[in-house]
């Protein structure tokens, strides 16, 4: 019941604040002897579990096996009474080596790029490149440019890092749409606010459209295979006999099912 209780907390700051209100800090009453290359003990701490009203002190190992916390934790909750010792501060701080990618990622976003228009349903997101384009040709353009602009480019192999997973070289194995292509285009690049308007509804008219077909062709799929048809097919008449008279007389008709 405690541990659950402990763990339902939203974040590591209220479970600190918890654990904070079962550590107590307390002058050390009685000092034994103690080998001179160790210092003093500063304070003595005492562990608590309360449970409604009653709160039963236990010894550390219990305490830690309770909450299932390492002893890093409860060092670092006790070592202080202010209330700053119970702030987690993981993830806050900036690291001083940390690479600006920005300019890497505006200049792989600048390469047009366009939706397999068959595959929205499988892969929504992905988008398609020029194939004769890689990240090594990318990476020489983005070395130029920053040529140019007299900045510092990264390595090479952080614009692998960058480089997303929805982005493909591959041409896709169906065919794209040129009129959604064309739309795109126009909403990426155009600064025409009212062209820009017309292309997003034309465009999201145009897939609800293809959404609307595609829902008719699954649905006639399922139909055809549930019901049966017969296709007749009359082919041309051949000559029963070999006789000329008879040639004229009889003939045989061929009915295909």
């Amino acid at each position: 019941m405690i541990f659950e209780s402990f763990y339902k907390l939203e974040d590591n700051i209220k479970q600190n604040i918890y654990l904070r209100g079962l550590i107590h800090n307390a002058p050390v009453k009685q000092r034994p002897a103690r080998n001179s290359s160790r210092e003093p003990k500063a304070k003595s701490i005492k562990y608590y579990l309360t449970t409604a009203t009653v709160s039963t002190r236990v010894c550390k190992k219990f305490f830690i096996d309770t909450f299932q916390i390492s002893d890093a934790r409860i060092y670092k909750v006790s070592s202080s009474s202010q209330p700053s010792a119970c702030i987690d501060r993981k993830g806050h701080r900036e690291p001083a080596n940390k690479i600006d990618v920005t300019r890497v990622k505006e200049h792989i976003q600048s390469f047009p790029s366009y939706r397999s228009y068959y595959t929205l349903s499988d892969a929504p997101n992905r988008r398609y490149l020029n194939p004769d384009l890689t990240i090594r040709k990318m990476y020489q353009l983005y070395v130029e440019k920053c040529g140019e602009d007299g900045t510092e480019p990264v390595n090479e192999k952080m614009c692998y890092y960058v480089f997303s997973f929805n982005l493909h070289f591959k041409p896709p194995a169906k065919d794209t749409c040129q009129f959604c292509d064309s739309l795109q285009n126009i909403l990426t690049f155009s600064e025409n606010y009212e062209e820009k308007r017309k292309a997003d509804i034309d465009k999201k008219l145009h897939l609800r459209k293809a959404a609307q077909s595609r829902t008719a062709m699954n649905s006639d799929k399922i139909s055809a295979g549930e019901n049966r048809c017969a296709n007749i097919r009359l082919r041309e008449s051949s000559s029963f006999s070999k006789i000329k008279h008879f040639c004229r007389l009889l003939q045989t008709k061929h009915v295909c099912l």
